[in-house]
């Protein structure tokens, strides 16, 4: 990406760089990883032109505030994921095991899930104030309520857990060529957006966003549709997945150079 013929005026380069050095003051790596993966391999040569051909900066922030409306939008996706996937196991092997702490059988839970779990109960410790060594047993209420989605995507990812809970009433909706490593691949999928959506880091890029969508909301049916036709009252992945950052930099532009909806000042701080 050499520098051509800029589409802004030299008023308009100047608030540009203003803002950009604003927001580069305060989250440099952020930024700048947004930067480069519109300049790419020509990165070093657009840092050193931004006085005379900004252009790249406006597709970087304009891609950044894209990632982030995903970002919004896939968390409630996630969130019913995981109320699903953790009612749905707690009450399979609740039934199975004949009791509310089912998570404390080893038969269940091993490996890293164990660590996820002691972790849990150490934080309802700290939060009701009581001295970590302390024996004391949280409810299984608090605990069930206060595991991770890491948790419940291991556990799911059993084979012990998966022969159980498929016996029950767990996922009456799941195809029956649908298999444990494929509602754990999805789960995955949606943990991994769940993490990196918290911090609004890139969700869109290698990854098929736009599959892993799809399929979540598949997963979310097999579970509980009636929970799909709420998540379809919060939606609006499609429309804002197909508009991409292009929707974002008229947004920007219109706010810097246009005013803002009342015909005040641009919203860019002096320097």
């Amino acid at each position: 990406m050499k520098a051509g013929e800029s589409r802004y005026d030299d008023e308009q380069k100047r608030i540009i760089n203003i803002m950009w050095r604003q927001l580069i003051r305060t989250a440099p790596e952020r930024f700048n990883s947004y930067l480069r993966k519109v300049a790419q391999e020509d990165f070093d040569h657009v840092v050193r032109n931004l006085d005379v051909y900004p252009d790249p900066v406006m597709d970087a922030v304009a891609l950044y505030l894209w990632n982030s409306r995903l970002c919004q939008l896939m968390m409630p996706i996630v969130e019913y994921a995981e109320v699903a996937v953790r009612n749905s196991i707690h009450r399979a092997l609740k039934s199975v095991h004949q009791s509310d702490d089912w998570y404390n059988n080893t038969l269940y839970v091993s490996g890293k899930a164990i660590d996820m779990l002691n972790k849990s109960k150490d934080d309802i410790r700290k939060k009701r104030g009581i001295p970590v060594h302390e024996l004391y047993e949280p409810p299984p209420c608090e605990v069930i309520s206060h595991m991770s989605f890491g948790f419940w995507c291991t556990t799911i990812n059993r084979e012990v857990v998966w022969d159980r809970v498929r016996r029950q009433e767990f996922m009456p909706r799941r195809p029956a060529d649908v298999h444990r490593k494929q509602v754990h691949t999805r789960l995955s999928n949606l943990q991994e957006i769940r993490n990196r959506a918290a911090h609004t880091e890139p969700i869109v890029g290698p990854r098929n966003l736009e599959l892993i969508y799809k399929q979540s909301l598949e997963l979310i049916e097999w579970f509980n549709p009636r929970l799909r036709q709420l998540v379809g009252l919060l939606d609006g992945f499609d429309s804002d997945f197909r508009e991409g950052p292009d929707f974002w930099l008229k947004k920007l532009e219109a706010q810097m150079f246009g005013g803002d909806e009342e015909g005040g000042a641009p919203a860019v701080l002096p320097s």
